[in-house]
């Protein structure tokens, strides 16, 4: 009797899971249905949440598994992440609350090294992600990796790593880290092929390579030759493909190109506040005889809101990127402008300005260029006073000498410019880290002549550091100094017989 009992109570427990495990998924799942039935969801909360912001969770509010991914990449091993559905007074709507349980954050407690000799553990942690006190992030084991992986081939090696961590017991959220490092041996530049060259002389390609037969493999090399290739402007597409040769322990490229046309066109149309209508044309040629030698040929042509001329200016460059067999860029640019001024309709002020530039660029590094320049301004100017136009003022005496004071007939500007640039930046053009520093001195006149004579220096630096959820620290500093230098005309009120009798009784205060 009393295993009859036993039997039917276990039998009944048996039921009641089975009809509770039923209900939990019948449950679940008429969640499901429900989020498929309705049409609008009214309003998401989010349960839990405390160490992460709410505008980070909502950018990856697409589903649970991404609310869990984001709280992994900030240190939250064991956070898991669930919804609820529940309907509001309409119909086809319904209110989605995610439930956040988000654990305790993992931290790195120390980043361990295995087989590393050529670079030291202090090396290796200076450039890893994985640091000590910072929050563990599982993605840290592929970046170190990689990163380690880049410094041995700076050093010529082509080394295999691999990562690892261990949480701590009982600490779970203590993270210890370890790093194997396979170093292999040490690789030299072995041949160089390039194939793909067409119309382009082979000297035009030997003299960009930095990957020369006899010294040490480096990985940068490879990337600055691909970039130094693609900067001549003579191929569309460069790939290079390293061929380890472990027998000899050397590595071996094969340099792929495709050339560009020579030859491109350009053509523009635009309107702006100033220029109300412009027309812009340009035609360049990237390899002038045969020789690397690049030319450019531009114009413009603006009108004002009248359809009154405004602006046309003409240039045309010579870019020599190897002067005197060095890698200095040299830049001659002769230009042709002529600008009316119409800024008040009372007069047109007519300038024609005719000049030759020159310029030589060096690139120190990567990061780091300076150039040298030289300007040369010749500049004529017509000043005309048009009939007063009914409605409109007519010009009072004194301000009609002033113009014609102003507007001298020739003026003339020579200047010589050194730059200084360094640029750090992760992203021109949308940077979150580094920083970027341009330095100038210019000189004009004085024993280069010139109708103004003055020396100007200017220092302009900026830098970014990012900060917590995603916002970037940015701070500029300008400063700037111009000291003109020369004769110098003086002026005396009292004077009456140089200026205006109406300017004499100003008072000498």
């Amino acid at each position: 009797m009393r295993r009859v009992r036993r039997s039917a109570w276990r039998s009944a427990i048996l039921l009641g899971g089975v009809l509770g495990a039923c209900f939990l998924v019948a449950a679940a799942g008429a969640q499901e249905e429900l989020l498929q039935e309705l049409k609008t969801v009214t309003r998401v909360d989010i349960i839990g949440r405390r160490q992460l912001s709410a505008g980070a969770i909502r950018k990856v509010l697409t589903d649970t598994q991404a609310v869990a991914e984001t709280y992994r990449h900030n240190g939250f091993l064991d956070a898991t992440v669930g919804y609820r559905v529940s309907t509001t007074d309409s119909s086809n709507r319904a209110r989605v609350a995610f439930v956040i349980h988000e654990g305790r954050r993992s931290l790195i407690h120390d980043v361990h090294f295995e087989g590393n000799h050529v670079l030291s553990a202090r090396d290796l942690r200076r450039k890893m992600w994985a640091k000590k006190g910072r929050a563990f992030d599982p993605a840290f084991l592929q970046l170190d990796t990689l990163t380690i992986v880049s410094l041995y081939q700076e050093r010529g090696y082509r080394p295999h790593a691999s990562g690892r961590y261990v949480r701590g017991h009982p600490d779970s959220t203590r993270i210890d880290l370890t790093y194997h490092v396979e170093e292999g041996a040490r690789y030299k530049v072995g041949e160089v092929t390039v194939s793909g060259q067409d119309k382009v002389k082979e000297r035009l390609i030997t003299r960009e390579l930095l990957l020369k037969s006899g010294t040490a493999y480096q990985l940068s090399r490879v990337t600055r030759t691909q970039e130094r290739l693609y900067d001549t402007g003579l191929f569309s597409q460069v790939q290079i493909e390293p061929l380890p040769d472990s027998t000899h322990t050397t590595m071996n490229f094969d340099v792929r190109l495709r050339e560009r046309r020579p030859r491109w066109i350009d053509a523009g149309i635009g309107s702006g506040t100033e220029e109300r209508f412009r027309l812009e044309g340009d035609w360049g040629h990237r390899n002038l005889a045969g020789e690397g030698l690049q030319g450019v040929l531009s114009s413009r042509l603006t009108f004002y809101a009248s359809g009154k001329f405004q602006r046309l200016h003409v240039e045309g460059s010579i870019i020599e990127p190897w002067l005197l067999r060095s890698r200095t860029r040299g830049i001659v640019t002769p230009f042709y402008e002529r600008y009316d001024d119409q800024a008040d309709p009372r007069w047109t002020v007519r300038q024609e300005f005719r000049g030759v530039n020159f310029q030589l660029r060096r690139e120190l590094n990567r990061f780091t260029r300076i150039t040298l320049s030289q300007e040369n301004l010749f500049a004529r100017q017509e000043l005309t006073i048009h009939a007063p136009a009914p409605g409109v003022d007519t010009i009072p005496a004194a301000q009609l000498d002033s113009l014609s004071k102003t507007a001298e007939p020739d003026y003339s500007t020579r200047r010589l410019s050194l730059g200084f640039e360094r640029d750090l930046r992760d992203n021109p053009f949308s940077p979150t880290r580094g920083s970027a520093m341009r330095l100038l001195a210019q000189v004009a006149g004085g024993p280069l002549q010139g109708t103004s004579s003055f020396s100007k220096y200017q220092a302009i630096a900026s830098w970014y550091t990012p900060v917590a959820n995603g916002w970037v620290l940015a701070a500029r500093a300008i400063g700037g100094l111009i000291n003109p230098f020369g004769s110098r005309s003086t002026f005396s009120p009292a004077s009456a017989s140089l200026v205006d009798s109406q300017v004499t009784r100003v008072p000498l205060e």
